[in-house]
């Protein structure tokens, strides 16, 4: 088997979604019409280089990396609101857990956030949530 980076993407995304109070979901690589006054995210897949861990015929590899979702709030509506859709977020993906589509799977390792007030944007306060994440492949 190999990697399948869009698989793994769909599976995180697919379990994100599942928040009801997600705010707009834009996708990378497509213009988003975003309102200064409106709440958004948007998730990026950053894979990380691949670990062998069994040698031979059907030996282990071990794919990780991070799947980032970046909250958008308008700037200047402090940060409760922000940082309890950052704990609701980081509540959706639970450590430990395998999330699974066809015969992918994917383990949550750890699930952190920077500190409330790190980045803004434009007309934006900016909030990362970063899901560690790893996958098993038996070549």
């Amino acid at each position: 088997m190999s990697i399948n980076y869009t698989a793994i993407q769909a599976i995180l995304d697919t379990q994100l979604v599942t928040l009801s109070t997600l705010p707009k979901l834009t996708l990378e690589n497509i213009k988003a019409n975003v309102d200064a006054n409106v709440p958004f995210c948007r998730t990026s897949l950053i894979p990380a280089q691949a670990q062998v861990i069994g040698v031979g015929a059907g030996g282990w590899r071990m794919d990780q990396g991070l799947y980032q979702v970046d909250l958008f709030y308008p700037q200047n509506t402090g940060n409760l609101v922000i940082g309890a859709m950052a704990d609701s977020v980081m509540n959706t993906f639970h450590r430990g857990t395998y999330y699974t589509s066809g015969n992918v799977a994917v383990l949550i390792d750890r699930v952190y956030r920077l500190p409330a007030g790190s980045l803004v944007q434009a007309a934006f306060y900016h909030l990362p949530v970063t899901v560690s994440w790893q996958y098993y492949d038996q070549s």
